[in-house]
């Protein structure tokens, strides 16, 4: 903790510019109503030029921090509201200027009224949407957009690019209203340069159902819309990079762009060999089919893209169309494509138990693999008329894998070396894939009544040729697997909304699901010089889930105030398979509450019931012998899991301190939850087969403030998350009661917004634990730390330097002693000839400590695992600007008419 207590004392020592003022006052309309979220802005009178900013708070308060007297403007605005300059009146003798009630009259389209034009305020509302005006908001020359909205008060950006607004995670970046490259706000953040950027717009987006119907169904995302600025949306606009370093390093990067009024084309291109994540895991799990989950073989990792683990070399293209035929027809489609090629060398030393005893393994693993994957998205918007649309979303992919490994374990308690298997696998992989949307939406003449129809399909086929050589001892299994499995999914549903009153709506649905998997396995043992089939171990296995539900709900909805559902759902749940075929009968309750409180808070509950069906490997009876140190079989006699989830949260967001405050508590409840059984054989292996138990309970609370130190121009935040767990496992053949705990601490503060200089440091603490009924040497415990500092400075005109220092601490524990890790990176970059040239020195990990660590533990075990990962590493880059030239750096002025 020392290190941060440094860092906060060279923070604080650093700020060089206090607020000498504080202007305060109060927005009204002429009835003496306050106006909340009005824009208050304080002018140069000679420039015109910004000197502070700020928004009224629910009681229309606002407060502007001033750091030197001067001659200044008022400005004071609101949507539908007559704009209001003031000139400043103040003799400066007082710290805090108090200024006299404004009152705004409503604006008369009729009347020719004050316009102000090339006017700048920096942050206004706009109906329920926060709009930031980009060039109030200086960012270094071919900054991205993520460096630009890092520095908007009230978002923040973590260092994995995610975005928090308002206090609340930001799940869609859209370009001029458009999705760019699909759901990944990545795309847009780190490939679009912040200079093409006029305004950003943060908003609660609604639903399509809620657009359309006019219901508000409480379930809006938080979005972020970038508003191009008009030079770039009718022409070509793009950079380009390239650099070469130490190591045998490389980087090429390639954004270009077409922007009219009816189309958006974007190209972007990169290679590395720098682990540089051109898209991001989450764009990958989209069209692998993987849903997030690692795809493994024999317990190896296919390591892709996600993460740090291995040397990488990553080639990766996108193109993206959105195009407007008219306006009822909109169409959008892209393709992605992404290769790698990975070397992964991996240790793992694990602390295992099981009853009685413990004993440890120790694994080495070497292996390569590449990766080739291929991917069309599409996407076309259809108004027929006023009161009917049609939307239609489908994807196509194709991907091929091929992985070579070679791991060796021992297994050894204190005493004795007890056993030890060797493995090598050589593995091709294929599969295609492809899912169709059709959404039909039609609103009738009766305010309110709408019938909503969808069909979805999909088709994935997968192709596994495994060439496996084991060894377990003495014995040796030399086997062919030739693994192939079909899956296809067809579902539809109904809605139909009839409205029971002004504020109350009654809704009847119905949905119809069948899903269908026929996995194959092949298993081929080699016999002196030959492979001959094994027919104990080949087989084929069919699964196929059929569940029809009803659903009826009340449905109250107040604009801008609440909205209340509830209702209950009643299904039928077939699970078939190729040994038998049962049914199931679920009863769904529901409820939802989302309460929009004075000024920007609001707090959402709800209640839901959920089944989760037994995945394929978990109802797969054909065995799994591909890693030596363990043989999982399914179990065909599972029962879905039923489970009661509840979640509650509070939001509340302040513009007159900047400030907002998250609060979050959910909690579940399971029957038949599954877990799997782990058997310690006699040889230390593991056979492991999915069980049903009765008892699962699961509780998650979370908080986070962020505020900010006006006087010292300092953000800071502060985040607690804890997750408990109490459920029953298998030990063995015995059942017993665990308690899992993680908590996790993060402090981040900084100061930014400065056109000099920005500062930052921040800490991270996790601390986990296991409790076990059974036996309390089975206890587990550990801690991660990790700590951060990072800035940047303009050494002068158009040269800025950037560093950062990491600290990475992993606890002494049971099973692994203490490792701290120091990191430190720095780029030089200058710009030259109208900026649109920038040449760029990086170092990376300067200090040569970087490597890869994770600790973690699960039901039988606690593990540590240490793998390569890039380290040091020195490069030169340049990058070259093309199409729109930069704004003229002269101020603009108002012009009162």
């Amino acid at each position: 903790m020392k290190h941060l207590f440094l860092s906060l004392l060279l923070l604080i020592s650093s700020i060089f510019s206090f607020a000498q003022f504080q202007i305060s006052g109060i927005i009204e309309d002429v009835n003496q109503k306050e106006l909340s979220f009005a824009s208050v802005v304080l002018l140069n009178k000679i420039d015109s030029s910004v000197v502070s900013f700020g928004l009224s708070n629910a009681k229309g308060k606002y407060l502007l921090d001033v750091k030197d007297s001067g001659n200044y403007i008022m400005q004071y605005t609101y949507l539908g509201f007559q704009p209001k300059l003031i000139p400043l009146k103040t003799n400066w003798n007082q710290k805090q200027i108090n200024l006299a009630t404004v009152n705004l009259k409503e604006t008369d389209i009729k009347l020719k009224t004050v316009k102000i034009e090339a006017e700048r305020i920096p942050l206004k509302m706009k109906g329920d949407t926060l709009v930031y005006d980009a060039k109030a908001f200086k960012t270094e020359a071919g900054a991205d957009v993520e460096s630009l909205i890092s520095k908007l008060p009230g978002i923040e950006v973590d260092k994995d690019g995610n975005i928090t607004a308002q206090g609340k995670k930001v799940d869609k970046v859209l370009v001029n209203g458009k999705e760019f490259f699909g759901s990944d706000l990545k795309m847009a953040t780190k490939n679009l340069d912040a200079e093409a950027v006029k305004t950003i717009e943060v908003l609660d987006k609604k639903s399509k159902t809620a657009e359309f119907t006019g219901i508000d169904d409480g379930n809006d995302t938080k979005t972020i819309n970038l508003t191009l600025k008009e030079e770039y949306n009718k022409g070509q606009f793009g950079k380009i990079y390239a650099g070469l370093g130490s190591e045998d390093t490389y980087k090429g990067k390639l954004n270009y762009n077409v922007f009219n009024k009816k189309s958006q084309v974007s190209l972007i291109a990169n290679t590395n060999n720098i682990n540089e994540q051109n898209f991001t895991f989450s764009e990958y799990a989209d069209f692998t089919g993987s849903s997030g989950r690692r795809q493994t073989i024999n317990g190896n990792a296919i390591y892709g893209l996600g993460g740090d683990q291995g040397i990488k070399d990553n080639i990766s293209s996108g193109l993206n169309i959105n195009h407007d035929f008219n306006k009822k027809l909109e169409v959008t489609a892209n393709y992605l494509y992404i290769a790698s090629d990975v070397l992964v060398e991996n240790e793992t030393f694990s602390s295992n138990f099981s009853k009685d005893k413990v004993f440890n393994t120790q694994e080495k693993t070497n292996s390569t693999s590449s990766a080739d994957q291929h991917a069309v998205n599409a996407k076309m918007e259809w108004k027929i008329d006023s009161l009917t649309e049609i939307e239609y979303q489908g994807n196509f992919s194709l991907a091929a894998n091929v992985l070579n490994s070679q791991s060796a374990s021992i297994f050894f308690d204190e005493v004795y070396l007890l056993n030890r298997t060797n493995s090598s696998t050589n593995s091709d992989e294929e599969n295609w894939g492809t899912s169709q949307e059709i959404n039909l939406r039609r609103k009738f003449k009766k305010t309110g009544r709408s019938l909503l129809g969808t069909y979805n399909f999909s088709h994935n086929k997968a192709n596994n040729f495994d060439k496996i050589i084991n060894t377990k001892s003495r014995n040796e299994l030399n086997q062919i697997q030739d693994f192939e499995s079909l899956n296809q999914k067809n579902s539809a549903s109904m809605v139909y909304t009839e409205p029971l009153s002004e504020k109350w709506f009654a809704s009847l649905s119905y949905s119809y699901s069948d899903e269908f998997d026929t996995p194959s396995r092949k298993f081929y043992d080699k016999e002196f010089e030959y492979f001959t089939l094994n027919h104990n171990l080949t087989g084929t296995f069919n699964r196929d889930i059929i569940e029809n539900k009803t659903s009826l709900s009340l449905k109250k909805s107040v604009s801008k105030k609440y909205n209340f559902n509830f209702g209950v759902s009643a299904a039928q749940v077939q699970v078939n398979t190729n040994l038998k075929n049962r049914d199931f009968q679920y009863y769904y309750p529901f409820a939802s509450l989302h309460y929009r409180l004075k000024g920007s808070q609001s707090i959402r509950f709800s209640y839901t019931t959920s089944t989760v069906v037994p995945s394929l490997s978990q109802l797969l009876t054909i065995p799994d012998n591909s890693n030596p140190n363990s043989f999982y079989s399914g179990n065909p006699d599972l029962n879905p899991e039923y489970k009661h989830s509840i979640n509650l949260n509070y939001f509340h967001f302040d513009p007159l301190s900047k400030s907002s405050m998250w609060l979050g508590l959910s909690a579940s409840t399971s029957k038949d939850k599954v877990v799997n059984q782990t058997i310690i054989n006699r040889d230390f292996t593991r056979t492991i087969k999915p069980q049903n138990t009765d008892f699962y309970q699961a509780m998650n609370t979370y908080g986070s403030i962020n505020r900010k130190i006006k006087k010292l121009k300092i953000d800071y935040g502060f985040r607690v998350n804890s997750t408990y767990s109490n459920y029953d496992v298998y030990l063995n053949q015995n059942l017993s009661r665990v308690k899992s705990q993680t908590y996790t601490f993060s402090l981040t503060t900084g100061r930014t917004n400065n056109e000099k200089w920005d500062l930052n440091a921040g800490v991270d603490y996790t601390i986990n634990k296991q409790d076990y009924e059974l036996n309390d040497d089975f206890d587990q415990k550990f801690n991660n730390f990790s700590w951060y500092a990072n800035g940047e400075i303009q050494l002068k005109k158009n040269l800025r330097l950037t560093s950062e220092y990491r600290i990475k601490r992993y606890n002494n524990t049971s099973f692994a002693g203490q490792r701290t890790f120091h990191f430190i990176d720095a780029s030089l970059k200058q710009s030259f000839k109208d900026e649109k040239w920038t040449i760029s020195i990086i170092a990376n990990d300067i200090l040569n400590q970087n490597r890869g660590i994770n600790r973690s533990g699960d039901i039988n075990s606690l593990r540590s695992e240490e793998y390569n990962t890039r380290a040091r590493y020195f490069m030169l880059g340049i990058e070259r600007k093309f199409g729109k030239q930069k704004e003229s750096k002269n101020r603009r002025h108002f012009i009162i008419r």
